[in-house]
């Protein structure tokens, strides 16, 4: 999926399903005006990627707010911290980009439009096709 403001881009992708321990392996590729990077990290579960994937949906049917956090603190998503339109995406760890400096466990923090209709009903369908496709390969 790829979130953009006006000079950033975030795409995030779900590489891989969940692993013999339950994680999934997230690519985080950052695009900003102060630098660019790309990482990835083994920090959300099966079951995360489907809220994920609701949580989406519903800030792009302009039904969410608050904050969406997951058992690993490198990935976070906050409307509320953002102002009003905008969603918050934390980095922190390993998708924390070198060039940030500081303390890793703090957040680097991102910020992109999410109007209703702006993010749009493709990105939880990207988002489900990590998940989709490692239900498939557990049934195998």
């Amino acid at each position: 999926m790829t979130l953009r403001g006006p000079e950033t881009r975030l795409d995030l992708t779900v590489e891989s399903g969940p692993d013999r321990e339950g994680w999934c392996r997230v690519q985080v590729t950052l695009d900003t005006p102060a630098g660019q990077c790309s990482a990835a990290a083994p920090c959300l579960t099966g079951p995360e990627v489907g809220r994920l994937a609701d949580w989406l949906e519903a800030i792009a049917g302009g039904a969410a707010q608050g904050r969406l956090e997951i058992l690993e603190p490198e990935l976070a998503f906050d409307r509320a911290a953002a102002e009003p339109g905008l969603l918050s995406v934390e980095l922190r760890w390993g998708l924390r980009p070198a060039w940030a400096g500081g303390d890793p466990s703090e957040p680097f923090c991102v910020t992109v439009p999410a109007e209703p209709g702006q993010l749009g009903h493709r990105l939880p369908a990207d988002v489900l096709a990590g998940l989709w496709q490692w239900k498939k390969r557990s049934r195998e």
